[in-house]
């Protein structure tokens, strides 16, 4: 496993419990001569957020993580958000940290490389190596970083409820688009070695989460709309292409 750590820039906090902060600046050359380039993470993975200094998982490592959350791509940046866990006396300890070193705090993260290639810079002649695909296992607070604008966007209370409407609504729209495009990136990958789209198990997931959008849709459509027939039906295509993104992709399956 390998890490990469980056410097804070700017900072928001509003109450307690709930961060997000960037972890990777992406599409450029960071200050280990790497290039991440995007879709390199898995967009809508769960991930721990470990002790500082990654104090959870490397050699000798034996402190609890302090907290999880969900990485996804957004804006040209890795971003994590979860919560710290504040019923252990380290997630609280490690929460009023970051919260008081907001500014200039700088996080890491632990990952493995699943497809890479390189690159020559024209100009300065230098090979960089291009990470095309990673396995992130876990983000972490850190004293000393060597990256690219990366910082806390906000430590908030415990809670989706919390967070600005419009916010929350763009976060579930970034993580359907995600899994979509995941998914068809791993029925791709599967088809070009000869197997199924999905396996079994993948199917029956989601198959659940298909039948859950399309509940959720209908739900959000009768919230959305004033009895308008033409709104209902244009927010109902729309919920059906979406749906069918993934059907397409062959992996859900009856």
């Amino acid at each position: 496993m390998e890490h990469k750590i980056f410097k804070a820039d700017a900072v928001a906090i509003d109450d307690k419990g709930h961060i997000n902060f960037r972890f990777a600046k992406l599409g450029v050359v960071d200050h280990d001569g790497d290039i991440i380039m995007p879709g390199a993470f898995q967009a809508g993975k769960t991930v721990l957020l470990s002790s500082w200094n990654h104090g959870s998982w490397r050699e000798g490592g034996n402190n609890l993580p302090i907290g999880k959350g969900v990485i996804f791509e957004k804006e040209g940046y890795a971003t994590f958000d979860g919560d710290f866990n504040l019923a252990t006396e380290t997630g609280r300890d490690h929460y009023e940290t970051v919260k008081f070193n907001a500014g200039i705090q700088e996080y890491s993260f632990g990952f493995d490389i699943l497809e890479k290639s390189s690159s020559i810079n024209p100009e300065t002649k230098q090979e960089n190596r291009v990470l095309v695909k990673l396995d992130t296992f876990e983000t972490s607070p850190v004293l000393l970083g060597a990256g690219i604008e990366t910082g806390t966007n906000s430590i908030k209370s415990i809670g989706a409820e919390s967070r600005e409407y419009k916010d929350h609504a763009q976060m579930i729209l970034d993580a359907c688009s995600d899994f979509v495009k995941r998914s068809q990136s791993i029925a791709d990958l599967r088809q070009e070695k000869g197997k199924e789209p999905a396996s079994e198990k993948n199917r029956d997931g989601l198959k659940a989460i298909a039948s859950e959008l399309t509940k959720a849709a209908g739900e959000l459509t009768r919230l959305a709309t004033s009895g308008s027939e033409a709104e209902v039906k244009a927010m109902n295509a729309e919920a059906a292409a979406l749906l069918a993104q993934i059907e397409s992709n062959q992996a859900v399956r009856s």
